[in-house]
C-alpha cells in the first residue's frame, strides 16, 4: 500500500513548479492525515489545491471535513466538491465563522506574508486548533537563493525594494528564526522546520511567471496544475526534466542557515 508521501508524489509529478511540489509533499506529510474524523482548515486555500487532493483525491483516507477560508471567495467558489465548505475571511477574523478549538489540523501555505500582522494571524490560528492539534505552515524565506529571483537579489543590493519576483504582493519575507520566533511567542511548539527548494534553475521564478502568462493566453493542453501534465510529444517535457534533475539535489535536510526558496514549519498547539 502507498504511503501518504507516494500517494501525493503520484498525483503531483506532473506539475512544473518544483517548489510547490515539494511543498505540498512536505505540508502534506506534516497534517498526519491518517487519523479517522478529522476537522481541517485551509486557511487562505487559494484555487482550492490542497482541498482539492486532500478532498476529492482521497489523500485523506477517511473522509475528513474541510473548511476551505480565503479572502478572495471568487477562486476558492469555483472549486465544488462534497467534503469541502468555502468561506469568505480574512484570517484574523476566523471567529466570525467559528468557535475555538474546533480544528484537529490546520493548513496556512503561503499567506502569513500577505497578512497586515503575520502574529495577529498565528494567534488566530492557535485559537481556532483543538489542543494537541497541528499547524502546517510554509512562508516566503528572506534568505532566498540568488538564481531563484536574480532581479530582486540585485535591486536589495542597491538599495531597491523589489516589487516583483518574490515580492509580488508580499509584504514581507521570513527569515527561519523570525518566523519560529513568531510561532513560539504565538504558543505554539515547533516540531519541525524545513528549509525547501536550495538549488533551481536560474530564473525560476521569472521562469514561472512568464510559464503562467503563457498558459493564461494560450493554454496548453494537459499543464492544468489540476490534472494532467505535458504530453508524450510536448517540448515541455524536456524543460520539465531539466527542472525536475535540479530539484532532485534538494533531496536532503539543509541547516537554517541555507537559502531556501521556502521555509516550512511544523506546530502543534499543546
Amino acid at each position: 500500500m502507498e504511503t501518504e508521501t507516494e500517494m501525493v508524489i503520484t498525483q503531483l509529478n506532473q506539475i512544473g513548479d518544483m517548489s510547490l511540489r515539494r511543498r505540498i509533499v512536505t505540508m502534506m506529510g506534516y497534517l498526519e492525515l491518517g487519523n479517522p474524523g478529522l476537522v481541517i482548515l485551509d486557511a487562505g486555500c487559494g484555487d482550492g489545491l490542497y482541498a482539492r487532493l486532500i478532498v476529492r483525491d482521497h489523500l485523506a483516507p477517511h473522509s475528513p471535513l474541510l473548511h476551505a477560508v480565503d479572502v478572495d471567495f471568487g477562486i476558492a467558489g469555483e472549486m465544488h466538491f462534497d467534503g469541502v465548505c468555502f468561506w469568505e475571511r480574512e484570517i484574523e477574523r476566523l471567529n466570525e465563522l467559528f468557535c475555538e478549538e474546533c480544528f484537529d489540523r490546520i493548513l496556512c501555505t503561503e499567506v502569513l506574508e500577505h497578512v497586515s500582522c503575520a502574529m495577529t494571524a498565528l494567534e488566530s490560528l492557535f485559537r481556532m486548533l483543538k489542543p494537541g492539534g497541528i499547524l502546517s505552515v510554509t512562508v516566503p524565506c528572506r534568505n532566498y537563493p540568488f538564481w531563484w529571483d536574480p532581479v530582486s537579489k540585485v535591486q536589495e543590493w542597491v538599495g531597491m525594494r523589489p516589487k516583483s519576483g518574490i515580492w509580488n504582493m508580499h509584504r514581507e519575507l521570513f527569515h527561519p528564526r523570525d518566523i519560529r520566533a513568531l510561532a513560539e511567542n504565538a504558543g505554539f511548539i515547533v516540531e519541525h522546520m524545513d528549509m525547501l527548494t536550495h538549488y533551481c534553475v536560474p530564473f525560476s521564478m521569472q521562469i514561472l511567471r512568464l510559464g503562467a502568462l503563457i498558459h493564461s493566453r494560450i493554454p496548453v493542453p494537459g499543464t492544468d496544475r489540476h490534472g494532467e501534465g505535458p504530453g508524450r510529444w510536448n517540448p515541455l517535457r524536456g524543460i520539465k526534466w531539466v527542472f525536475e534533475k535540479i530539484d532532485a539535489l534538494n533531496n536532503q535536510t539543509f541547516d537554517t542557515d541555507t537559502s531556501a526558496v521556502n521555509v516550512a514549519l511544523k506546530m502543534r498547539r499543546p
